[in-house]
Parts: C-alpha cells; structure tokens; sequence
C-alpha cells in the first residue's frame, strides 16, 4: 500500500512538473510571438493627441513604429504659446488641412513642440532634446523634417507661407500618395493557427465520408 502511494505520488508529481514546464514554454512562446505588441503596449507614454493629429513624441518608438508598417517619419518642430509667426501659421492654417491630416496618417508624425511656458517633465524634455539634437533643429521653428524608417534624413522644409498642398508636395518630392492609418498590433495567441487548421481538416475529412457513403 505504502509503495502504491509513493508511486502515485511520483507519478502525480511528475505530471504536475510537465504541466509547469508546458506553461513555461507557452508563456514563452506567447512572449516571443507578441514582441511587437508588448513593445507598442510599453510605449503608449510617447503617443500625443494634439492640433487634432496623433503624434508620437520618442524617435526610437517612432522608428519601431516606421520600420513595423514600412513608413517613413515626419519630425515636426514647434514653438507654441509664443508670438513664433511661423508655428502660429502652421497650426491654425496647416494642421486642420486635409492635406496635412492625410500626410501625417501616411507617415508615422512626430512632434517636438517646445513649449512657451510650460516646464516638461524629465523624460519629455530628454525626447525633446535627442529629436532637436539628431537633425540640428536649434531655433528653426517650423521644420518639417521626413526622415526613413531608420532615421536618416531624405528632406526638410521650413514652412513660410505655402498652402498646405503645397507645403505637403514640397516635403513629399512630388504628390504624396495617402496611405491609411498604421494600426496597431494586436495580441496573438500561439498554436491557434495550428488548432483551426486542425478543426478545419477534421471537419472537411468528415465531411468527404460522408459525401462517399451517400453516392454508394
């Protein structure tokens, strides 16, 4: 009796260890196969809704998000909540254009908007000074600078008085090309594939039998 249970306890603890380790593995699994999504999850701080646009406000999350959807990046350079003429334009005549709005769907936009008045917190100002620092923005307020997916530079404009399909061409290099909104990635579940696929077949080999028994 004393062996019966021992050796049900072993087995019993063997199970228990397999079960573990399948749930490690798929955790694993469900990690490796969901990088994208945990990566747009962890990063949702560098995303800013402002003049009626989504901009994100980090290079690197902007060139993850550019390199996941094949775009490139429009960096926006502003300084508002000043008598700043050319940022002033820009957002009251540009940003609510639908050219502009078609622009900045099609590329991933990003915005550095230095802001009169207002103290950002640490890591606001860190984005802020990378993004100023990687394309030599300085005190050019209202340059539009299109980069790709990596970062490096394909054009700038500096916004003066163009209408916003203009300004949009000159930035473009010719007529831009609207794609639509980038969508973000969505949770995966591993193996799930594999389980339809399954289902289907089972379902499909059921119903070829009984096609054969109804034409004998």
């Amino acid at each position: 009796m004393a062996n019966t249970k021992a050796k049900l306890s072993i087995i019993i603890g063997r199970i228990i260890g397999l079960i573990v380790v399948l749930l490690i593995a798929y955790a694993a699994l469900w990690i490796y196969t969901n990088l994208d999504y945990l990566k747009y999850r962890g990063q949702k701080n560098f995303v800013e809704n402002r003049y009626g646009i989504t901009w994100r406000t980090n290079l690197m999350n902007s060139r993850f998000m550019a390199r996941a959807n094949k775009r490139n990046i429009m960096v926006v350079y502003l300084n508002s909540g000043t008598n700043n003429d050319i940022t002033n334009r820009l957002i009251k005549n540009i940003f609510a254009s639908n050219d502009f709005k078609a622009a900045s769907v099609t590329y991933i936009a990003v915005l550095c908007d230095i802001q009169h008045g207002v103290t950002p917190p640490g890591r606001v100002k860190n984005n802020q000074e990378e993004i100023i620092k990687a394309y030599d923005l300085a005190d050019s307020y209202g340059t539009i600078v299109l980069t790709d997916a990596d970062g490096t530079e394909i054009r700038r404009v500096r916004y003066s008085s163009e209408s916003a399909p203009e300004l949009v061409t000159k930035l473009n290099g010719g007529r831009l090309a609207p794609l639509p909104p980038v969508k973000p990635p969505k949770m995966k579940w591993p193996l799930a594939g594999e389980a339809d696929k399954a289902a289907k077949k089972a379902k499909s080999a059921a119903g070829g039998k009984g096609t054969i028994k109804e034409e004998e």
